[in-house]
């Protein structure tokens, strides 16, 4: 197997876990780049969220902050916020589909989330859209390959939204959000983002 195969191996496996997280928190496009506990736990308040690629957390809450960082080509890093920032998400499964979360590897350790990097004249109103292009485009390339599926990064979200309905989590998750401003996991509203330059 020559390095570009591998490379494009890896990049679908990537693309593949975003997708996956998105499709099991109803996430926007990018939000899974804002995610606080991947890798190591964060406090809120008086408790403890453990990691989500900690074997032993079994929750798999996550927590995701006010946005993340891009850098392009040149080097100059750019901050790009999400819209539902600070708040605490739980995955919704669908109840007919509990083992969802390890099916699609959501807690694989090995498999990393995709990164960009764009040229440096690039135009804030597409910074602000580089992942869900990037992401839009990985659906569009599977349809073409097998014949079926969908373009719509959105439905991911709505689909997410459907299971969390089917599993009531609704009313679970009011027992995991101390703050009633965090109480935003299911908004359903446009995608709003801001970017800014690191000097800014």
């Amino acid at each position: 197997m020559t390095k570009a195969q591998r490379n494009n191996i890896e990049s679908r496996r990537s693309w593949f876990k975003a997708i996956c997280f998105n499709l099991i928190y109803g996430f926007r496009c990018s939000e899974f780049k804002a995610i606080l506990n991947l890798d190591k736990p964060v406090k809120r308040g008086n408790r403890v969220i453990k990691a989500l690629h900690d074997p032993t957390n079994d929750e798999n809450i996550v927590i995701i902050g006010d946005g993340f960082w891009v850098t392009d080509t040149s080097g100059k890093r750019h901050y790009i916020t999400v819209k539902t920032s600070n708040r605490i998400a739980r995955p919704m499964v669908h109840p007919n589909h509990p083992d969802l979360v390890e099916m699609l590897g959501i807690k694989d350790a090995n498999v990393k989330f995709p990164d960009k990097f764009p040229s440096p004249d690039t135009k804030p109103d597409n910074l602000k859209g580089l992942y869900s292009d990037a992401m839009r485009g990985q659906l569009n390339r599977y349809v073409d390959q097998v014949g079926e599926g969908f373009t719509q990064t959105h439905a991911l979200r709505h689909l997410a939204n459907h299971h969390g309905k089917l599993a009531a989590l609704f009313l679970r998750a009011k027992h995991y959000i101390k703050k009633p401003q965090l109480l935003r996991l299911w908004n359903n509203g446009v995608e709003f983002m801001h970017v800014r330059s690191e000097e800014d």
